[in-house]
């Protein structure tokens, strides 16, 4: 058998007795690394006298191969930045011995996807968010996988560890841009004029601070910060400052690298003091209810408020039971009634009381008073020994006389004809 190229001889071997073709097993096929991919054989067989020969034709093609990273993990730092910032190059390396291959990455750091995203070319993240350490709960070490894929969807697998730096990202901030403070001009070294306040978004280091003055406006230092914020009377004042108004800045500066300093401005007001005295007082607020003088009002106005009630139900009770006669009813009348003209005075009151029900009292009903002898029509000169003329009737023959009982018998009218 011989080959062209020749150099296919040393890739393919033919059994001298069946004829089968095989590749060496010496020489490895690899279609990126041989010169040659297309060879032509001719194949010869003989019998000892006579021999015949044939040509055979072998293309080498190619065979998709995974791609492969050159290291299984791979760490980058970081310092915590703001949105669409890049992070470092991780340096990812991808062999694949396919000739001309191209290559798709994709990172998978759940849960923590949304922070980043990835060049699906180059590999490169970049920040998607703001990525602030200071924020609770930002963690600070975030492992992904990365995946590479080739155009045959062969793909290789690998770690990347990203480690986040803090930094001193924000500047020391006064509560107040400016403060205004009131001094007398005798106050005593190291009284405190004021408070100051300030705070740094930063965690750890990078958030202390420290509190300083810058008073190169004034000709002295006469106010010092402490650690906490208070500002004091350093240098005494003088009756020169009354009026007058001091100015200065104090600073914040915390301990970052590099470090960040805040300001604000200062401003006290020296005035002199007042020769007046104060004066103080013991008593505490009280309620209304606390006060006790209060409680006295309120039970006297309580009693007098029952007396007057008490005493008005009194005077209307007295006024309804002194009620003139023509309130009362007709028999309460009759039976109280021993002079002629007052007896007739009640009947008419009893008919105008009928006539007018409104006026009537809610009485209950009592039983009709028997007719009485009084209520017969006697003349005041009559005497009670007189006989009085009575003419009978056959109708009133037959009916009984009633005799009138002695507790009904007419009294004698005071001021009779006797006593004239």
């Amino acid at each position: 058998m011989t080959a062209f190229p020749t150099t296919g001889i040393g890739y393919f071997s033919i059994d001298r007795t069946d004829g089968f073709i095989s590749t060496s097993t010496v020489n490895l096929i690899d279609f990126e690394k041989i010169p040659d991919r297309n060879f032509t054989f001719t194949v010869f067989v003989t019998d000892g006298r006579r021999s015949v020969s044939e040509n055979l034709s072998i293309n080498i093609t190619d065979v998709n191969e995974p791609p492969s990273f050159n290291q299984s993990i791979y760490v980058i730092n970081a310092n915590e930045n703001m949105a669409n910032t890049k992070l470092p190059n991780p340096g990812f390396y991808v062999h694949d011995v396919d000739v001309d291959d191209t290559h798709i990455f994709k990172h998978d750091c759940f849960p923590k996807n949304s922070y980043f995203t990835m060049n699906d070319t180059t590999g490169m993240l970049t920040f998607a968010v703001d990525y602030d350490l200071d924020i609770p709960g930002r963690p600070k070490i975030i492992n992904c996988n990365v995946k590479v894929t080739d155009k045959g969807n062969l793909t290789a697998t690998a770690m990347l560890s990203i480690t986040l730096n803090e930094i001193n990202d924000n500047t020391p901030t006064f509560n107040n841009s400016s403060y205004t403070f009131v001094v007398y001009n005798d106050s005593v070294l190291g009284q405190v004029i004021g408070h100051v306040s300030a705070m740094d978004a930063d965690v750890g280091t990078d958030g202390q601070f420290v509190y300083s003055t810058n008073q190169t406006g004034l000709a002295q230092n006469y106010f010092t910060v402490s650690p906490t914020g208070y500002i004091t009377i350093e240098r005494s004042l003088n009756r020169e400052h009354v009026g007058s108004r001091l100015f200065f800045t104090v600073y914040a500066t915390d301990a970052g690298s590099p470090a960040r300093t805040g300001s604000a401005s200062v401003t006290v007001i020296v005035l002199e003091p007042t020769t007046t005295t104060a004066s103080t007082t013991t008593n505490s607020y009280r309620t209304f209810i606390e006060d006790k003088r209060n409680i006295v009002w309120i039970v006297f106005l309580a009693v007098l408020v029952f007396l007057i009630v008490l005493l008005t139900l009194w005077i209307c009770w007295r006024s309804i039971m002194s009620w003139p006669i023509g309130f009362y009813p007709f028999h309460e009348c009759a039976r109280n009634c021993t002079r002629p003209r007052w007896c007739e005075n009640c009947r008419k009151d009893s008919g105008n009381r009928i006539s007018r029900p409104s006026q009537v009292l809610n009485r209950p009903e009592r039983p009709q008073p028997v007719k009485r002898l009084n209520q017969l029509s006697l003349t005041p000169q009559m005497s009670p020994d007189m006989t009085l003329p009575v003419t009978f009737t056959p109708s009133q023959a037959s009916q009984p006389q009633r005799r009138p009982e002695a507790s009904q018998s007419p009294m004698r009218p005071k001021g009779s004809d006797e006593t004239k």
